[in-house]
């Protein structure tokens, strides 16, 4: 059997377009500055290269896809290279299974109950110590006793449901599957 070519067929060249390199390289200050606050650093008297290099040392492992991207540009030859890998693993080996370190918020923080939310703690706080083998000082006492408000509760809650828990959480399951 022979292949036969249909004369109208030809050779065709597909551009795939890049997107952590030029459209993303030019990152804001305000930009830098949002992601900062979203990550807890504080960016206050910074220059766009400082910033870019405190947020990859202190929260690289919290900051997205996306984010890595964004600040990669900015960093030195050793952090950069480090970035460019952990986009590379991040793109490769996307996580769907975040072993209980991580899911939605089923409703809103402030609708939950008391009940409901040391419950999610438990169930976070119980996934992240077997998991990572790191105590999240949240023992059963602290959790239903007086030592929690309400608004405790939610802070810790927020930080469980966003998506710096399930970046670090990803992060972590992927070195260390």
């Amino acid at each position: 059997m022979t292949d036969i070519q249909h004369p109208s067929s030809h050779n065709t060249t597909v551009k795939i377009k890049n997107t952590s390199s030029s459209n993303v390289d030019v990152v804001s200050l305000t930009r830098l500055k949002q992601i900062g606050k979203k990550n807890s650093v504080s960016t206050a008297g910074k220059s766009k290269g400082q910033i870019a290099l405190l947020l990859f040392n202190i929260r690289g492992n919290a900051l997205s896809t996306r984010e890595l991207q964004e600040i990669h540009s900015l960093l030195p030859s050793k952090q950069k290279k480090e970035a460019r890998q952990m986009v590379a693993t991040q793109t490769e080996t996307p996580i769907t299974d975040y072993k209980g370190m991580w899911k939605p918020a089923p409703k809103p923080l402030r609708e939950m109950s008391r009940r409901e939310m040391i419950n999610s703690l438990r169930k976070f706080r119980d996934a992240w110590e077997k998991n990572m083998g790191r105590n999240q000082d949240l023992s059963d006492e602290k959790l239903a006793g007086d030592y929690m408000t309400d608004k405790d509760l939610r802070q810790r809650l927020e930080y469980y449901y966003s998506e710096t828990a399930k970046n670090q959480a990803a992060n972590w399951i992927r070195d260390n599957s």
